[in-house]
């Protein structure tokens, strides 16, 4: 890369995106922008920090989108893994910069593991999925598809980053300013939910057998990194198909999340733990606690999401938060739900 290089990154403002942006920050000789969604969170954030280029706007302004790739050498995107017009977008800019200046655009993409998700209802326990198996037919394919087109057309190249379950709170200035979320803790907590509503029964979909991969946020945002970094050095970092980055660091099974929101709940409450109702939902309840739209989040509550990173891990990549942090961590947010009840 030259002495300057222009990274552009998309969602710089999310649970994911913040991270990225204050860790690109701390490297020499780049030249970042962020495209940010809200007027407020642009505003604040170009107070907040001067060395950074912050554009109110969205991957759905494919003009202004065009305009920032021109000058753009690496693109980090964390927008939205599902976001087909803001990627059809992205890849016309990109496509626009090479036809005219004969330059590739590096493009790290966030997707996610959801494309793995079976059909389990909460009952048994695959094998695992390596970096280079993954469903054709899945949530999130459609884009990382679209990626893998431009690059066989030679004007990009990508690396898809699938983060597993990302858990983990996160602490810097952007959180304390209103301007990056603070944690990924809803989707953990809807899968918990019932748990708090019938008074620590720990409830589940099916047995609870399904098991989610994880990670923690701090270790997906170093793996993004390294592959920054590499690319920042030109050296060889396998990209296209097989650029697919699994980032995890163990797995955990849903009835343990129900047990440890149990346990919590009663212990808080000074109640008996060993006295812990353990039970399926009815197909009733779950029509109460997923209501209309939200069936939809069944399937993936009850699924098997399990992956292994052995891509990152031969680039360096050392995850250091396991299946010890996220138990803590469930703990922690099945306190403060308790203490708000």
């Amino acid at each position: 890369m030259s002495p300057t290089t222009k990274v552009l990154i998309l969602g710089a403002t999310g649970y994911i995106g913040g991270s990225v942006l204050l860790r690109a920050l701390e490297r020499p000789g780049l030249k970042v922008t962020a495209l940010v969604r809200s007027a407020d969170k642009a505003q604040k954030l170009k107070t907040l920090i001067h060395d950074a280029n912050f554009v109110e706007g969205t991957p759905a302004d494919a003009s202004l989108l065009t305009e920032l790739i021109k000058d753009t050498d690496v693109i980090i995107d964390t927008y939205s893994s599902d976001d087909m017009v803001g990627t059809a977008n992205l890849l016309a800019g990109c496509k626009a910069k090479y036809q005219a200046t004969g330059k590739k655009t590096e493009v790290i993409h966030v997707s996610g593991a959801f494309m793995l998700a079976d059909d389990a209802r909460g009952m048994d326990v695959p094998s695992k999925v390596g970096d280079g198996q993954h469903p054709e037919a899945a949530l999130h394919r459609n884009v990382d598809l679209e990626f893998l087109k431009a690059e066989a057309e030679g004007y990009i190249t990508v690396y898809l980053v699938i983060p597993a379950a990302v858990f983990g709170d996160v602490s810097n200035a952007l959180v304390d300013a209103g301007i990056q979320k603070a944690n990924n803790a809803v989707g953990f907590a809807i899968s918990i939910r019932p748990v708090f509503t019938f008074k620590g029964v720990i409830a589940t979909i099916g047995e609870g057998r399904n098991r989610w991969s994880i990670v923690h946020i701090d270790d997906l945002t170093d793996l993004m990194m390294i592959i920054l970094d590499k690319v920042l050095k030109k050296e060889h970092v396998p990209h296209g198909k097989e650029g697919y980055y699994f980032a995890e660091n163990g797995d955990i099974a849903a009835h343990r999340l129900a047990e440890i929101a149990a346990q919590t709940y009663k212990t808080v409450r000074g109640e008996d733990v060993q006295k812990i109702e353990r039970r399926p939902l009815t197909k009733a309840e779950l029509d109460i606690f997923f209501p209309g739209e939200m069936g939809a989040y069944i399937p993936g509550l009850s699924a098997n999401i399990r992956c292994v990173g052995t891509r990152g891990r031969k680039l360096g990549w050392a995850p250091t938060r396991g299946v010890e942090a996220v138990e803590k961590w469930v703990e922690e947010t099945s306190r403060a739900i308790t203490l708000s009840q």
